[in-house]
């Protein structure tokens, strides 16, 4: 059996490993479960990288390839900060970072969580549907996107007044253009 790999290895036989985008296509919810396009529950790891605005410079395919080889990540998340310098006072350098790390994931084959990053993201729908509306139009054919358009509510904040109408605003954005991607509700 080993002559039989070395020699298909020596003509030319050996094909890469499959990404893990290959491997379980678009993700979606099955139950209480993620699936990939089998309907097997997959499981993912990687990294979060830290809010754009302040740590940006690790936003780049360098970052990105080396966390998929030396970390085997299989997934990554780009924080894309909102306020405190970050989209609202920022928006090109903030949309050039994410669009920087999805392209990178795209490329890698692996997955990106795209994380609108603010405690206060309910303050600011109007930007928020306008990010997710470009990000989906762009991307939203691509399996590998998962989108997170609030991932961190303060305990103070109503969901039912306050959380779930804004969700509904950017959920009604990002399906206008992406029917088919995951959508990480906080």
């Amino acid at each position: 059996m080993l002559s039989l790999i070395c020699a298909a290895a020596i003509a030319g036989g050996v094909t890469p490993a499959a990404t893990p985008v290959e491997t379980h296509g678009r993700l979606q919810a099955k139950g209480s479960r993620i699936v990939g396009k089998h309907g097997k529950p997959v499981s993912l790891a990687g990294v979060s990288f830290f809010w754009s605005q302040w740590i940006g410079k690790y936003y780049t395919p360098e970052a990105v390839a080396w966390l998929k080889k030396d970390w085997n990540a299989t997934i990554v998340r780009a924080a894309i900060a909102v306020d405190a310098g970050g989209y609202l006072t920022q928006p090109e350098a903030e949309m050039k970072r994410a669009r920087t790390v999805i392209d990178a994931a795209l490329k890698e084959g692996i997955y990106v969580i795209v994380d609108w990053h603010s405690h206060n993201a309910h303050r600011y729908p109007e930007a928020a549907v306008e990010f997710f509306s470009a990000i989906a139009e762009a991307y939203g054919d691509k399996p590998n996107l998962i989108y997170e358009p609030f991932n961190e509510p303060l305990n103070r904040v109503s969901w039912s007044e306050t959380i779930k109408p804004y969700h509904e605003k950017v959920i009604a954005a990002i399906r206008n253009h992406d029917k088919d991607n995951l959508i990480v509700l906080g």
